[in-house]
């Protein structure tokens, strides 16, 4: 056997582990860490990766774990994203009907719209104002790294997209202890309330938290609406990637928003063993968390202050927005 065949190869291979292994390993380890302390305390398990990380932070500044935490950060958060298209069932979609389709469309789009407008307004770059007002529209952190990865850059791109990620997190945490008792004052039943707090909160584990502390028919309605907003990730990952400089060498998708599509469709026509389907969610969870880590460890938190009042008004705002849209739609559908 030829060995000099052989070894280049794998001896590339290995620099390349060697390389890349600290810092993924670094990256892991606080994602560990963030899981362990929001199983503790029953709190977001992203929130705690953001502050782990960004407390780190040092350690991004080390060549030795650079290049895996920028590895993380990337494709670690494409994969995850990808993963998420197992989530979602037409099934369960067609279950809430065209009204409320329709509604959670409108609140989405709207916010969408109006956070462009007003990002414009205070002097915010097109990509940035998009970051922001897609983790309110559709699914919070996922969302953000969903669309900072496909966006054009900016200067502070990365800090700001984790200024979104921690602002949208304690949004979430805020609206699952406070909107099921607001709701709940307001009249609102429990099929009512379970799809205004689907159509509105930001992060899928704060809607389910939120929806089953007030009853299962929540719970299962605002689970059934929350997918129907993260359904529509792709789309508008796909407008956004149609439209930022993909047109001169023609129109080529992301590879994770082309996965992501067909995962979803491959869980509409194959029965995936409930293994299968367990895992891909709690690996496509550990992936998010452990990119978000990874960012945290890019960041430097001093930057994240200079910048925090402008994007906290904006996203309170859109919050505020989503909200009355959803609430006013329910009950003039009612």
């Amino acid at each position: 056997m030829n060995l000099t065949r052989v070894s280049p190869p794998l001896s590339i291979l290995r620099a390349r582990a060697e390389e890349h292994l600290p810092g993924v390993a670094v990256a892991v380890v606080i994602s560990i860490a963030a899981f362990a302390i929001a199983a503790r305390y029953d709190a977001p398990v992203m929130l705690f990766a953001l502050l782990l990380g960004m407390a780190m932070s040092f350690l991004a500044e080390d060549e030795r774990t650079a290049t895996g935490i920028r590895l993380v950060a990337s494709t670690g958060l494409k994969l995850g994203v990808a993963l998420m298209g197992l989530r979602i069932s037409f099934e369960q979609l067609f279950d809430l009907g065209p009204a409320v389709f329709l509604l959670i469309l409108l609140g989405s789009a709207s916010t969408i719209l109006l956070g462009l407008a007003i990002g414009r307004a205070m002097g915010w770059s097109g990509p940035a104002s998009l970051i922001a007002s897609g983790a309110v529209a559709i699914c919070g952190a996922s969302a953000a790294l969903a669309l900072a990865s496909v966006t054009r850059g900016f200067q502070g791109k990365d800090d700001h997209t984790l200024l979104v990620i921690m602002t949208a997190t304690a949004m979430s945490t805020v609206a699952m202890i406070f909107y099921p008792v607001l709701l709940g004052l307001a009249g609102f039943d429990f099929l009512q309330e379970g799809i205004i707090l689907g159509a509105s909160i930001h992060d899928v584990a704060q809607v389910i938290g939120a929806g089953f502390s007030v009853s299962e028919t929540t719970g299962e309605t605002a689970t059934l609406a929350k997918m129907t907003r993260v359904a529509m990730l792709p789309v508008l990952l796909l407008l956004v990637t149609t439209g930022t400089g993909q047109a001169r060498g023609g129109f080529r998708l992301p590879w994770f928003v082309v996965a992501f599509v067909v995962l979803m469709m491959l869980n509409q026509v194959v029965a995936l063993p409930a293994a299968v389907m367990d895992g891909s969610r709690t690996l496509s969870g550990a992936l998010l968390v452990t990119a978000v880590a990874a960012l945290g460890l890019g960041s430097a938190p001093r930057k994240l202050l200079r910048a925090s009042g402008g994007a906290f008004a904006l996203m309170a705002g859109l919050s505020i927005w989503l909200l009355a849209v959803a609430a006013l739609g329910v009950w003039l559908w009612a």
